[in-house]
């Protein structure tokens, strides 16, 4: 199975092309510690989606997509 990693280099909001980065990335997985600075829970995430770490996807990624 592929894996693919997103990195977002702009605000969330306001630009059309990272919100939805972000919302396709949301859908898949996301990082434990930006979801801790924003306090989002684990139970908040959709089905299938899970926390994970930025080095774990960087190392451990097949391709990368930066927005």
């Amino acid at each position: 199975m592929a894996f693919t990693l997103f990195i977002v280099n702009d605000a969330p909001y306001g630009n059309a092309p990272t919100y939805n980065a972000l919302r396709l990335a949301g859908a898949l997985g996301l990082c434990g510690t930006c979801m801790d600075s924003r306090g989002r829970c684990d139970d908040e995430l959709i089905e299938g989606a899970k926390r994970g770490t930025l080095v774990d996807w960087t190392t451990g990624a097949d391709k990368a997509l930066v927005f």
